[in-house]
């Protein structure tokens, strides 16, 4: 008998180690994953599918897109009808970074591709899916602005 209890000890030491270890490690990350998430959801070509205020008014503007990709750059082309053909009217290109879980900055790259620090705008996230995006405040469009995951 004495020679089982031992290893039963031993046993169960090892046991609430397992439990201790796989609980920490599920709470320490549990915010990281879900700021992660948001940031890979973000990754890809979002159509600008509506805003607040009334854009895209015609078929021309709604091929117009906002895209990210996993290196902090970001651009956007704004296109309008111009002489009966679709013509990016607006190309912007940006860094962008997460500055909280629901926010990102957008620092516009100038024709050299060096950050302007004085032209800067934070975008809050409203909320994101796989094929659904909405932000508040994108560069000059104020209030909510949807998008639709688009083509590679």
């Amino acid at each position: 008998m004495l020679h089982n209890r031992p290893k039963n000890i031993s046993f169960l030491f090892i046991l609430l180690m397992m439990c201790v270890a796989a609980c920490s490690s599920d709470d320490d990350n549990s915010y990281n994953e879900e700021n992660n998430n948001t940031e890979e959801l973000i990754i890809g070509k979002w159509l600008f599918d509506n805003t607040e205020q009334e854009f895209p008014s015609n078929n021309c503007e709604g091929k117009s897109f906002l895209v990210f990709d996993n290196e902090g750059s970001a651009g956007a082309v704004i296109y309008n009808a111009a002489g009966g053909e679709c013509t990016p009217l607006m190309v912007t290109s940006y860094h962008y970074e997460f500055i909280s879980d629901d926010t990102i900055k957008f620092i516009l790259l100038n024709d050299n591709g060096e950050e302007d620090p004085n032209d800067t705008f934070n975008s809050k996230v409203l909320s994101i899916s796989e094929s659904e995006l909405v932000l508040k405040d994108v560069a000059f469009m104020q209030g909510e602005v949807s998008f639709v995951k688009g083509m590679e």
